[in-house]
């Protein structure tokens, strides 16, 4: 509440307004303060560095087995038939070992989970078509060694976990086995808000569901940072990727003693992992220039502060003065003005008497004249 009238203190000085919640640093105290936030806090001891990750991934079968094409409404079993209204298209379902489904994957950091085949033969005119059966129920695995140029992560990975879009964790979605995270293709479709494959698009068109025409799903890897710059924890989080095509294809030559060429056009669940975060590693010059930062940066905040006080100091006393001056000078400015015109002064009382109301006697200019003449 009190107002700094003569000049600043050679010392830098500390402001605090507290209606405004404002903490000028300039002393000893808060530089230090801010230094500990710079540093412990913010972590300015550390090199921080991009995370790249070197990502595995692969397919298997689930344990407990697939469903039965006959339970599935997606299948028709011997080929043929029409979908009734408000049902999704009706194929064939085929299956085969895990590496057939997600052909042509290469178990790197892209996955394809097939769902709809397109099988063209050198002996056939039209192409075949089929659905994979219960591609939703097979687990996906993704293994990750995520490097930095100053700093790498053992074999060991760090604990990880599936998150939603909010950012809650979905409970028992992740298994390790190993060093391989395990996930059904299923959990991940729904966190991505695909719950259902064969649900018809708004056109009403059969042949564009997520089942017939595939979805891309974003698998991003977030790792969190420890005090000591390593890799504490990693999330899962999963969401489409609406503009890309998830189509893929595959040829060669027929088995089993056939030797006629094929060629496959596959539609399916595209999966694309990638690592986001950053690591740290301790170094003395990277502590020694946060500490010379953070002193520089308070010093030059605190000489701007004092100074731009000190103007606002002085034009505070500038205009006080200016006020006192004011009546002086509109009293010799009302004596100028009566030294040409008549002027009438207020009533005063003489004696600390009552000043009256009543109006002032006036001479009329004619007898005035007169009086001054005799």
């Amino acid at each position: 509440g009190r107002r700094h009238q003569g000049p600043l203190p050679g010392r830098f000085a500390v402001v605090l307004s507290v209606s405004r919640g404002l903490l000028l640093p300039g002393t000893p105290t808060n530089n230090a303060i801010a230094a500990v936030k710079r540093i412990i806090i913010d972590e300015g001891y550390l090199v921080l560095e991009d995370v790249h990750g070197f990502i595995e991934t692969s397919l298997e079968a689930p344990r407990e087995g697939l469903r039965n094409s006959s339970a599935l409404p997606y299948c028709l079993e011997g080929g043929g038939g029409a979908a009734t209204a408000g049902q999704s298209r009706i194929l064939p379902c085929v299956t085969g070992p895990p590496a057939w489904l997600a052909a042509p994957s290469a178990g790197g950091s892209e996955l394809f989970v097939a769902t709809h085949v397109k099988d063209w033969r050198g002996s056939r005119a039209a192409a075949w078509q089929a659905f994979a059966q219960d591609p939703e129920a097979y687990h996906v695995g993704i293994a990750f060694t995520l490097e930095a140029p100053h700093s790498r992560s053992s074999w060991s990975s760090p604990p990880t976990r599936l998150v939603s879009a909010s950012g809650e964790e979905v409970p028992a979605a992740v298994r390790r086995v190993g060093r391989i995270d395990v996930v059904p293709l299923w959990v991940l479709l729904r966190v991505a808000g695909l719950p259902d494959l064969d649900a018809l698009p708004a056109s009403g068109a059969l042949d564009e569901s997520l089942r017939s025409r595939g979805a891309t799903l974003a698998v991003d890897l977030a790792c969190q940072r420890e005090r000591r710059g390593g890799l504490s924890s990693c999330s899962y989080s999963v969401r489409r990727i609406e503009q890309m095509e998830a189509k893929a294809f595959v040829s060669g030559v027929g088995g089993m003693g056939h030797a006629d060429h094929f060629a496959e056009e596959r539609h399916g669940i595209k999966i694309l992992v990638r690592c986001v975060g950053k690591m740290g590693q301790f170094q003395w010059s990277t502590l020694a220039s946060a500490l010379l930062t953070s002193a520089a940066m308070f010093w030059l905040v605190c000489l701007l502060v004092n100074t731009s006080l000190g103007k606002a100091a002085s034009w505070r006393s500038s205009r006080r003065g200016g006020g006192l001056d004011a009546g002086p000078k509109e009293a010799g400015a009302q004596a100028q003005s009566c030294s040409t015109w008549p002027c009438t002064t207020p009533p005063r009382s003489s004696g600390g008497g009552p000043v009256t109301a009543e109006p002032m006697e006036t001479t009329p200019p004619a007898e005035a004249i007169g009086e001054a003449a005799g």
